[in-house]
């Protein structure tokens, strides 16, 4: 049964390839004009991997620091672990660790939102743009639901410092 799975992965993957490229004939006439979500949406479940090596290339390693009400906190961000696109939106799960000077560190995984917008450069490459990234979930060891939220309220206003966005301009 295994066998039968990732013997039709392959071909799975090349239908999705085919039907992300075939969408561009709903892509705008002029060339500068973003792809429609229903595209896009497409594109990032076909190019999938490519999406997460390099949104783990450009998180792993971020470090922020003086977090928490006394600023004692530093939040360090591993790599990702997963990506997902829904439309014109990436969804990244990202392992953190937050390391306290008071406490023992709690581990767990940040979820980062980041809205996309794909244009064309010609017939099979495009040009990813990334923008506004907001955190919409902090799951952390040895930390409270409070917590978490006060965590994810500071992220947030933290803004492109947590991911640099502008680091993930991509051609796929």
């Amino acid at each position: 049964m295994v066998h039968r799975f990732f013997s039709l992965r392959a071909p799975f993957l090349a239908f999705l390839a085919f039907a992300a490229l075939s969408m561009l004939a709903l892509a705008p006439a002029n060339a500068q004009e973003p792809l429609p979500c229903e595209s896009v949406g497409l594109l990032g479940t076909a190019f999938h991997d490519d999406l997460l090596e390099r949104v783990d290339a450009v998180a792993a390693g971020i470090r922020l620091d003086d977090l928490g009400p006394a600023g004692n906190k530093t939040l360090v961000i591993h790599g990702a672990e997963d990506v997902s696109v829904s439309g014109c939106e990436l969804t990244a799960r990202l392992g953190a660790t937050l390391h306290r000077r008071l406490r023992r560190d709690a581990h767990g995984t940040v979820t980062v939102r980041i809205t996309l917008k794909v244009l064309p450069l010609d017939g099979s490459s495009f040009d990813v743009h990334l923008s506004n990234p907001r955190v919409i979930d902090v799951d952390l060891s040895r930390t409270t639901a409070i917590g978490e939220a006060i965590y994810r309220a500071i992220a947030n206003r933290l803004g492109e410092r947590l991911l640099p966005v502008d680091r993930l301009t991509i051609s796929l």
